[in-house]
C-alpha cells in the first residue's frame, strides 16, 4: 500500500481526514492514530476537526517536553498578560475574557510581536494567513485556510471590514477578528452564539465601521 504523508500543514489545515474533537485527553492518542494512519484520506478533504490539532500538539510537546496547559501558559498567556485564561487543549475548553483574546488579536495585529516582545517573525505571520489550499488539496479546490484564521468575508462579506480582516472563533459565539487596514481588534467573548447571533454580529461590526468613517472624514 502507498501511504501519503502526513505533515503538520495537513495537520493545521485540516486536511489530513480527521474527524471531530477528540485525542487531547488521550495519552495514547498518537498509537491509536498509528492504528488507522492507512485508513486516512490525507489531502483528499477539507473537514474542520480538533483531532488534526490534537496530534499536532502532541508533537509539540514531545519537542518541547512540556504539556500543552503549561507550553500556553509559560509561552504565551503569561507573558501577554492574559491571567484570566485557562486553555487545557488544542481545539476547545478554552476560557477567558474579551481582554485577554484581545491581547492575542493585537499580537497578531502586529505581525507576532507584543510590547518589548517578539513571539513569531513577520514572515511567520504571512504564512499564517488563510491561502487557497491547492498544494494540499489540489489545484481544483477553492478552500481557503490558515493557520487556526479564515478571511472574515468568508462569513460576512458587507458588514464594514475590510476584504483583508482575518478571525477565528467558537461554535460558543466568541469571536477574535482583526482588521488590519483599520488596525483594529475586535473580541466578542460568550458561553452560548443564541438563536440571533448571526443576525446581531453583522450589525454590531457595521456599528463599529460606521463610527470609525465618520471620524476618518472630520
Amino acid at each position: 500500500m502507498n501511504y501519503v504523508s502526513l505533515n503538520q500543514c495537513h495537520l493545521l489545515s485540516h486536511s489530513a481526514g480527521f474527524w471531530g474533537h477528540w485525542g487531547d485527553m488521550e495519552n495514547d492518542f498518537e498509537h491509536k492514530v498509528a492504528q488507522f494512519y492507512p485508513h486516512l484520506k490525507i489531502g483528499a478533504a477539507h473537514q474542520y476537526n480538533g483531532a488534526s490539532l490534537a496530534l499536532g500538539s502532541k508533537i509539540l510537546e514531545q519537542v518541547a517536553g512540556e504539556a500543552l496547559p503549561q507550553l500556553y501558559k509559560k509561552h504565551l498567556l503569561e507573558p501577554l498578560g492574559c491571567s484570566n485564561t485557562e486553555i487545557s487543549n488544542s481545539s476547545w475548553n478554552a476560557r477567558g475574557t474579551a481582554m485577554d483574546l484581545a491581547r492575542i488579536g493585537q499580537l497578531l495585529l502586529n505581525r507576532g510581536a507584543y510590547g518589548d516582545k517578539r513571539y513569531f517573525s513577520a514572515a511567520t505571520f504571512e504564512k499564517m494567513l488563510p491561502q487557497r489550499l491547492t498544494k494540499l488539496l489540489g489545484p481544483r479546490t477553492t478552500m481557503e485556510w490558515g493557520i487556526g484564521l479564515i478571511w472574515w468575508s468568508t462569513w460576512f462579506p458587507s458588514d464594514g471590514l475590510n476584504p483583508g480582516a482575518f478571525t477565528h472563533g467558537a461554535g460558543s459565539g466568541t469571536r477574535l477578528i482583526v482588521d488590519p487596514e483599520y488596525d483594529l481588534v475586535l473580541t466578542v467573548t460568550r458561553d452560548d452564539s443564541g438563536a440571533n447571533f448571526l443576525k446581531y454580529a453583522g450589525q454590531f461590526n457595521r456599528l463599529v465601521t460606521s463610527k470609525l468613517v465618520v471620524e476618518s472624514t472630520e
